[in-house]
C-alpha cells in the first residue's frame, strides 16, 4: 500500500505542475509517449545498467524506478517551456489528462512493483484491461490539443495586417 501512496503523491505533483506552468496537454502527453517509446527501446539495457549499479531499494525495484523515469523525464522537460493555456479550465482539464495519461503510461513498469487489494486492485485492473484505448483516446486528444494551440509568440505580424 505504500507504494500506492508514493504513486498517488507523484499524479498529485505531475498535476500541480502541470496547472502550475499551464503547460498544454497535446504536448505533455506527446512527451509521455516518446518517454514509453524509450523505455520499451531500452528495456533490456535499463534492466542491466541498474542491476549491475548495485542499487537496491526497500519498496521499489531500482528497475522500476528508471522505467519510470525514462518514461516521465521528457514531459517534465517540457513543463519549463512550451504553449501554455490561457484559460483556468484548459489548465485544470490539461493537467488532470496529464496526470491520468502519465499513471496509464507507467502501468507496465509499476504491475509488478504494486501489491493492491479492494478498489484500488479493481481501479488498476480496469486500467490495465482498457489500457490500449485509453492510450489511443490520449493521443488522439493530444494531438487535437496541439492544433488548436496557437502559437506562443504572441502577436500577430503587425507589418502584414497594415497592407
Amino acid at each position: 500500500m505504500e507504494v500506492a501512496v508514493i504513486v498517488g503523491a507523484i499524479v498529485l505533483l505531475l498535476f500541480v505542475f502541470a496547472y502550475m506552468t499551464k503547460r498544454r496537454f497535446g504536448v505533455l502527453g506527446l512527451a509521455l509517449a516518446a518517454g514509453y517509446v524509450l523505455s520499451k527501446l531500452w528495456e533490456t539495457s535499463i534492466a542491466d545498467l541498474v542491476s549491475n549499479s548495485g542499487i537496491e531499494l526497500e519498496m521499489v525495484s531500482p528497475v522500476t524506478l528508471a522505467t519510470l523515469a525514462v518514461i516521465l523525464l521528457p514531459s517534465v522537460v517540457l513543463l519549463f517551456g512550451g504553449p501554455t493555456y490561457k484559460t483556468k479550465r484548459g489548465r485544470l482539464i490539461g493537467s488532470l489528462l496529464y496526470a491520468v495519461l502519465a499513471v496509464v503510461f507507467s502501468l507496465d513498469a509499476l504491475q509488478y512493483t504494486l501489491v493492491l487489494m479492494g478498489p484500488g486492485k479493481q481501479v488498476f485492473d480496469f486500467l490495465v484491461q482498457y489500457q490500449q484505448i485509453i492510450l489511443t483516446g490520449a493521443l488522439a486528444g493530444a494531438v487535437v490539443d496541439i492544433m488548436h494551440a496557437r502559437s506562443s509568440g504572441g502577436k500577430k505580424d503587425e507589418h502584414h495586417a497594415k497592407h
